[in-house]
């Protein structure tokens, strides 16, 4: 079949809206994998943050129940992690990182051991109650 002058470009004129369609469909479908990945690794970056905030209230704890008199006004420097600080006031365990409170725990101390009773961080705030 023989394609005419007119017909010809006609069918030039379809490819051209067909690749350009296409160029934007990929263009939007790149948008929301960067998009994705930004969000996987914003998730990845808080748990990896809450991991080590617990890794600091471990050490805060087993710290509470080798010293049986805590002076309130001392922050402890974190050996898991030199960044993060951690004081004790009033059956509370406060994890500072700088001048900002992260993690507030409270406890109990039971058979000489602390026991954790609660815990109040920027993570779970919403779904604690006080």
């Amino acid at each position: 079949m023989f394609i005419g002058h007119g017909d010809k470009g006609f069918v030039e004129i379809y490819t051209l809206v067909l690749m350009s369609l296409c160029l934007a469909l990929s263009m939007h479908l790149f948008q929301e994998v960067i998009l994705h990945r930004k969000v996987g690794n914003a998730f990845v970056k808080s748990i990896q943050e809450d991991y080590l905030l617990e890794g600091v209230l471990m050490e805060a704890k087993d710290y509470r129940e080798k010293i049986e008199s805590i002076n309130p006004s001392v922050k402890i420097t974190s050996i898991f992690h030199p960044e993060y600080k951690y004081y004790y006031e009033n059956d509370r365990i406060y994890v500072l990182q700088g001048v900002s409170n992260l993690l507030t725990a409270t406890y109990i101390i039971y058979n000489g051991e602390v026991v954790i009773t609660g815990v109040k961080s920027q993570s779970n705030q919403i779904y604690v109650r006080e």
